[in-house]
C-alpha cells in the first residue's frame, strides 16, 4: 500500500504529503500537537479491542488544541435503510 501511495504522490507531485509505516500499538513517530485532523476509517475491523485506549491517546497527544479527530465507524445493528451503507456492512470484517 505504500508503495502505491508513494507512485500516485509521485504521479501527481503532492510533495506536501508523506505517507509512513506505523505499529497503532506503539507510540506514533510524530510530535505533540502537529496535525490539524486526525482520521482513523474502517479500523474496527483489523485493530484489536485493547488496542484503542493507546491509539486514542497518542490521536489526542499528536492532534492540535483546536484540531479535529473524526472516526467514522459505523455500528452495523442494521438501523438504516441506506443500500449503499448495507453493502459497505457487508464488506467489513466480522469483530
Amino acid at each position: 500500500m505504500l508503495t502505491y501511495a508513494n507512485g500516485l504522490k509521485k504521479l501527481h507531485r503532492l510533495d506536501n504529503i508523506h505517507f509512513a509505516w506505523m505499529d497503532a500499538r506503539q507510540r506514533l513517530e510524530f510530535d505533540d500537537h502537529s496535525f490539524d485532523l486526525v482520521n482513523i476509517s474502517a479500523a474496527v475491523g483489523y485493530l484489536p479491542r485493547e488496542t484503542w485506549p493507546l491509539l486514542l491517546k497518542e490521536c489526542a497527544r499528536i492532534i492540535r488544541p483546536s484540531g479535529i479527530m473524526r472516526i467514522p465507524e459505523a455500528d452495523r445493528l442494521g438501523l438504516t435503510n441506506s443500500g449503499a451503507f448495507e453493502k459497505y456492512a457487508t464488506m467489513l470484517p466480522a469483530y
